[in-house]
């Protein structure tokens, strides 16, 4: 690009390089996210300002790029000086309003950073090698997965998707495609036992409706530890507020984690009641089922198999909206849910308790409206319950009753009798 700045084209090079493409393709595809100058070249470079998730979507579609491949090359040469400022050497000595401390070694604050989670393929490929009728993060994954394709109305997409195939190879007068009869096969044959080792006959209609039903007290049970978890940061930033400079005179500011990790044994425990009976192979084969649905809806070629010109008009006549930022709210969910449920009972970071706990809390604010609702980002409107062949819509809150729009709190009492122990280990 002729106006782009050397040290953009500089990464271009070496980003180009890392993924075996033209450098003109990696230039064309940054260029829809930021301006090709230094300015864009910092802000690639903060996560924050775009993501992962930006940049893949802006390679989508590109022939010979694989996922892995692109992975590499965001961390190596966008996040390459961020992680380089992060590894500054800590001060040994600090003044601070004329008062020093030397000879104090100060703690660098540093951010704790809540793991990620398996997306796309790695999360199949872990699905696909996970055996276990346990609980574990990747059967907690599998269910948020669920209960997102539920939420958003995505479990009727592969029956819709036939029908407009089909209703537009009748306009053209044309036979259906290859592509027609693979959608097909899914629509009429969910097949888990080749992937997952589970037997399509023990996933009901009625068992995933069970299970879905379980989880729908989800987002509130989320909340009730958040709110332990926002009284435990308040008392953090108090603490703080009071001594100033406590940090630099070696003081630990963060309160005793007890409470908190006593209301993630509460989140466990509703788990657990959610996971009862079939609850881990329906999760399983649903939270598979989701994912390969995402797949056909990402599929470059579908959109003009039913007569559109790009995907967000054929997500459009599917009758789901699902941008950018779902996306990137699903993973912090997930992110925020497993976290919870699978280290702040037992596994929180010895030395980094405080600063996992004020991380978590954090990336807790960034979802906080789904734990208030209830409802994904593009479901404002309504809320969708379907399950294999159908859907049912209807008015957010009509069959709720008044308490935030979440179900009575007797329904879910039987799950803190479970122990309130890990769901695992």
């Amino acid at each position: 690009m002729a106006d782009a700045s050397p040290k953009f084209l500089e990464v271009v090079k070496a980003f180009a390089e890392e993924i075996e493409i033209e450098e003109t393709v990696v230039s064309g595809r940054l260029a829809k996210l930021v301006k090709t100058n230094d300015k864009g070249l910092t802000r690639l470079a903060d996560p924050d300002i775009v993501s992962d998730a930006d940049i893949l979507e802006a390679f989508k579609g590109v022939e010979g790029v694989l996922t892995a491949d692109l992975k590499a090359a965001i961390k190596a040469h966008l996040r390459a000086k961020k992680e380089e400022k992060k590894a500054e050497a800590p001060l040994t000595t600090a003044t601070t309003a004329g008062l020093s401390f030397s000879g104090q070694a100060v703690t660098p604050v540093t951010a704790f950073q809540i793991p990620e989670v398996d997306d796309g393929q790695s999360f199949l490929q872990a699905l696909s090698v996970s055996k276990t009728l346990g609980v574990d993060k990747v059967t907690i994954r599998a269910a948020l997965e669920a209960y997102y394709a539920n939420v958003r109305g995505m479990s009727h997409v592969p029956e819709k998707m036939a029908e407009l195939i089909e209703e537009f190879a009748d306009t053209l007068e044309e036979s259906v495609s290859d592509r027609f009869m693979e959608v097909l096969e899914f629509v009429t044959e969910r097949k888990y036992a080749a992937v997952i080792g589970i037997k399509t006959r023990y996933i009901t209609s009625e068992r995933k409706r069970k299970f879905l039903d379980r989880l729908l007290k989800l987002p509130k049970e989320v909340h009730n530890f958040h709110l332990v978890l926002s009284a435990w940061n308040t008392q953090l930033t108090a603490n703080r507020a009071a001594n100033p400079l406590g940090g630099l005179q070696g003081v630990n500011p963060y309160p005793q984690p007890e409470e908190v990790v006593g209301a993630a044994e509460s989140l466990v425990a509703f788990l657990k009641h959610a996971f009862a009976g079939f609850g881990v192979m329906v999760s399983k084969a649903m939270g598979y089922e989701g994912m390969k649905i995402r797949e056909l809806t990402e599929r470059p070629d579908m959109p003009a198999l039913i007569g559109k010109p790009n995907r967000e008009l054929m997500l459009k006549a599917l009758g789901i909206t699902l941008n950018n930022a779902d996306v990137r709210q699903e993973k912090n969910i997930a992110k925020y849910v497993i976290y919870v449920a699978t280290e702040v009972p037992t596994n929180l970071p010895g030395g980094q308790e405080g600063s996992a706990l004020e991380a978590l809390y954090n990336l807790g604010q960034l979802i906080l409206p789904w734990m208030q609702t209830g409802m994904m980002l593009s479901s404002s409107s309504d809320v969708v319950s379907g399950i294999g062949g159908g859907n049912k819509r209807r008015e957010a809150g009509s069959e709720r009753n008044t308490n935030g729009g979440f179900l009575d709190e007797e329904q879910v009492a039987p799950s803190r009798r479970n122990g309130g122990k890990p769901l695992y280990g």
